[in-house]
């Protein structure tokens, strides 16, 4: 909002001048080109012709009264008719006569003349119709012509214009610089104001030229709604307009800036005045959660009980956390460095210095990841800055927290890369170190109001050691999608380099593909490394494909012969790789069940794609509609499953697959699910040979000679007619014997304990007829 507000503040101010200066220049050039009469009317504009060698004035310098022939209306000379003679004034004397002044031998001083004679001598009528009052005029006389430029309409408002342009353009490149105002605002006032002012002037010269022509059209052209302006008027308001669209079109403000994203936890606000509010709503218990994010020093106690309560716990604590450094957090451990107190702080500021084991101060190497931490005597947020501050949270505004989490916790520790020495220059203090500025504050709000610093340094010695690639965005072995010949990577050194790559181990100077590179210390990424991006391209299907990169170090040195470059490549293995196929889906038929819900399983089976086995994870959905894909709960291999229980219906089900380099397959499959909770049904029972029955499913049947109240495991089983039928079932036949038979199906239907499928008795009747 601030910004909107400021830039807001720069545009109004802007228009604000170009009013000042269009309004300035318009006013200057109406008193430069126009004259004023001695009666205090205005005149007509610059440059209207009314015959060559003249230009009208107003006029007359007295006023008729009421007793002569043309009342009290002011007189206007208009000219009717070319002639010799030229004309300085006329002016009413009395009785009807006028006193004209001119060239000619009767335009004398004493020399009177009826208007009739005027016209007839001079080639003026006067007249009390102003056909300039449209204009703003109120009256006429005649003088002598201006030089050509200034009396040219055109012309001279072009010249006019680009003289005033030039001056009010030198004044705002001149005070803009001296009020310190940005560079891209100075040039776009300087353009648009420039533009303006020559734009209003030549719209002026063209209406005053439209008059003098007698055509009107510019002046046409130039009316507001059904009122002509005048051309000073009109050329004001067309120059401001032209300036205001030049400032807009113009202006734009483009600035560098560093910016902080931080993503943190929510935080409850320090102390716990808030604490109690957890215990007042008798309809909602207060738990542990809602206890704590009302304040940080708000803790549940009796967890567990039915006298939960959330009080404010240390109330009365007003210590800040105390500091004490860790020197078994140091790394990396090769530097065997420690810390020592600083004693040139002055009191009671309190810090450290790193130094190396023979005492001296411990100058890490540039571009080293350097470890260290700290511990408080309480659980305590730490932030530090490189910047003195005076306050927790302008310690944190300019710096961040230590180990980038807010968490309240005892042991905290920070890890950076130090660049080299001249690239750290703005930081360094005038002894030539550099540290941290440490504050730590606890549940309460309470913090040290007195910084703890850590101070260290940079080796000084010459950069003896080229870059070293780090690693990549995408690692090298992987594969890359079939068809696609090209890929966006960046490569990760762990120091500013300039580096460059090729299909084949060469030279860093014979290598034919430069990459962009970060090289500032702000564009060091979140695992302390600079990234340098670039394109592959020539990337083969099928195959393995070979970059190699080399750098170059200390791309800003001025000596070439001092900066290092890497005398091996680094390998880079992109795999090309197959499309992937969906070779299998299953189920595709009718699934039946005994229950209300049916488990099903659905399965996929993937083949080629980037590992050629197949390897893939698929996903699944019911409708095929993007976002409702889910992952299979088997996957990452050639063979995916996903279990589903289903109610009886037909059902369609989506599958998406995807490999390790971004090869996709699809497809789908349909089936119907039956829910079969009815058991089996005897749909004929006959004699051949043997007792026979038929059901309408596949079963299993038992029967027993006494009741039909007995167990399904208890009864004695009846045989299938043949092995691959089992809907056709035969048992003994016992003359007069009864049959109490029950079936159950696949699903375990079956007829209650107490009751048959059917019961059959054994009669033969064909021997009891004979």
């Amino acid at each position: 909002m601030k910004k909107k507000g400021k830039d807001i503040f720069i545009f109004n101010a802007a228009v604000g001048e170009i009013f000042l200066l269009v309004s300035m220049i318009f006013a200057i050039s109406v008193l430069m080109s126009e004259e004023v009469s001695a009666d205090g009317h205005a005149t007509l504009p610059v440059g209207i012709q009314i015959k060559p060698g003249t230009q009208i004035k107003i006029l007359p310098s007295k006023i008729p009264t009421a007793a002569n022939a043309f009342g009290s209306q002011k007189m206007y000379a208009i000219p009717v008719k070319p002639t010799a003679n030229t004309l300085d004034s006329v002016s009413y004397y009395d009785k009807g006569l006028y006193e004209v002044k001119g060239t000619s031998d009767f335009a004398t001083a004493g020399n009177l003349y009826t208007p009739e004679e005027i016209e007839t001598i001079y080639g003026y009528k006067l007249t009390t119709a102003n056909p300039y009052a449209s204009q703003g005029y109120e009256g006429v006389s005649i003088g002598r012509s201006k030089p050509f430029l200034v009396n040219s309409p055109v012309w001279g408002s072009l010249v006019q214009g680009v003289m005033f342009a030039a001056v009010v353009v030198g004044v705002v490149q001149l005070v803009g610089n001296l009020a310190g105002l940005d560079k891209p605002l100075i040039d776009s006032l300087s353009y648009s104001l420039g533009g303006g002012i020559v734009g209003g002037m030549l719209v002026k010269g063209a209406i005053i030229k439209s008059i003098g022509t007698g055509s009107g059209g510019m002046a046409n052209f130039f009316k507001f709604g059904s009122s002509k302006l005048p051309a000073g008027q009109a050329g004001f308001i067309w120059g401001m307009a032209l300036s205001i669209a030049l400032f807009v079109l113009t202006y734009k403000k483009e600035k560098k800036e560093i910016v902080k994203f931080t993503c943190l936890p929510y935080e409850p606000p320090s102390g716990g005045a808030k604490c109690e509010e957890c215990n007042k709503d008798i309809f909602k218990p207060c738990s542990e959660y809602r206890c704590k994010s009302l304040g940080q020093a708000c803790e549940l106690l009796n967890p567990g009980t039915k006298e939960e309560k959330c009080a404010w716990v240390s109330r009365n604590d007003v210590k800040s956390p105390i500091i004490t450094p860790e020197p078994k957090a140091f790394a990396p451990s090769e530097l065997n460095l420690k810390f020592e107190p600083d004693k040139s702080i002055r009191p009671p500021a309190i810090g450290v210095k790193i130094i190396s084991p023979n005492g001296r101060e411990g100058c890490v190497p540039a571009f080293t990841p350097l470890e260290f931490g700290f511990a408080t005597d309480e659980p305590a947020q730490c932030v530090v800055s490189w910047n003195h501050t005076n306050s927790f949270d302008e310690t944190f505004a300019n710096g961040f927290y230590v180990g980038d989490n807010s968490y309240f916790i005892y042991n905290h520790t920070q890890r950076m890369k130090l660049p080299n020495e001249n690239l750290m220059a703005p930081l360094l203090q005038n002894d030539g170190t550099f540290g941290l500025f440490a504050r730590c504050k606890d549940a309460n709000g309470n913090y040290n109001v007195d910084e703890y610093s850590f101070k260290f340094c940079v080796e000084k010695g010459p950069d003896t050691t080229p870059p070293v690639v780090e690693g990549f965005s995408i690692p090298s072995g992987s594969y890359i999608t079939f068809n696609k010949d090209n890929l966006d990577i960046e490569m990760y050194v762990n120091e500013p380099a300039e580096c460059k790559w090729s299909t084949q181990s060469k030279e860093y100077n014979l290598m034919e593909n430069i990459m962009t590179c970060g090289v500032k210390t702000y564009e060091i990424n979140a695992e302390l490394m600079y990234a340098c991006s670039t394109k592959l391209t020539g990337i083969k299907d099928r195959e393995d494909n070979k970059f190699y990169f080399r750098c170059l170090d200390q791309p800003e040195a001025i000596e070439s012969s001092s900066r290092n470059v890497n005398l091996q490549s680094k390998e880079y293995i992109v795999k090309g790789s197959k499309p992937l196929d969906i070779i299998s889906v299953k189920p595709n038929e009718t699934i039946s069940g005994s229950t209300e819900f049916v488990s099903v399983e659905l399965e996929v089976e993937t083949s080629n794609g980037a590992e050629e086995n197949g390897n893939a994870v698929c996903m699944v959905s019911p409708d095929g509609a993007i976002g409702s894909y889910i992952e299979m709960f088997e996957t990452k291999s050639y063979k995916h499953k996903q279990a589903y229980n289903l109610v009886g219906n037909d059902y369609s089900f989506f599958f998406r697959c995807i490999d390790a380099g971004g090869n996709s397959a699809e497809n789908s499959t349909s089936f119907r699910v039956i829910v079969d909770k009815d058991s089996p049904k005897i749909t004929r029972v006959y004699k051949d040979e043997a007792l026979k029955l038929v059901t309408d499913e596949n079963a299993e049947c038992v029967y027993s000679s006494t009741t039909c109240n007995f167990q399904f495991k208890d009864g004695k089983k009846m045989e299938y007619s043949k092995a691959d039928v089992q809907n056709n079932h035969f048992a003994e036949w016992k003359e007069n014997g009864v049959y109490y038979i029950k079936c159950k199906d696949d699903y375990q239907n079956q007829p209650d304990e107490s009751k048959c499928s059917l019961i059959v008795r054994a009669v033969d009747l064909v021997s009891k007829s004979s």
